[in-house]
């Protein structure tokens, strides 16, 4: 009976984050969107690939050993297909707000590693919080 109703409700929010952190299919998810970042300013900097490292150990709680790995599969993923659309929708409809807003956080890291705010990045990020199902407006990012 339980499972009905959480297949027809879903998750309850606090589940929902926990999920994220443990769902290897919700990882990759979280680390495409970061990896498809490094490149839209058309220069990968070596600040960006650490931080994209940094972030993701701190939102997904993993290992460095793992982070590389899930890294590794990003690359990969992305490779096949730069697009973000399924990843951000599976982010939405299975995890949390607050996870999707660390999510949105740890975009705004890797992107602003650099130093340097181009309008494509500026324009990435809008596009993934609409994408997350978050207020643009109140994550905004300026040059």
């Amino acid at each position: 009976m339980f499972e009905r109703l959480i297949n027809s409700f879903g998750q309850p929010a606090n589940q929902q984050e926990n999920a994220a952190l443990l769902d290897a299919e919700l990882q990759l998810a979280a680390a495409i969107l970061l990896f498809g970042t490094l490149p839209v300013d058309h220069d990968i900097a070596a600040n960006e690939t650490a931080a994209l490292q940094h972030s993701l150990q701190q939102l997904l709680r993993l290992s460095p050993d793992k982070t590389h790995r899930l890294i590794a599969r990003a690359a990969a993923a992305v490779a096949k297909d730069s697009g973000i659309m399924a990843s951000a929708t599976l982010l939405k409809h299975r995890t949390s707000l607050s996870f999707r807003l660390d999510v949105m956080h740890a975009v705004k890291t890797v992107i602003c590693a650099d130093g340097r705010l181009h309008d494509n990045e500026i324009e990435r990020h809008q596009r993934i919080a609409r994408l997350l199902g978050l207020p643009a407006q109140d994550l905004q990012l300026s040059a």
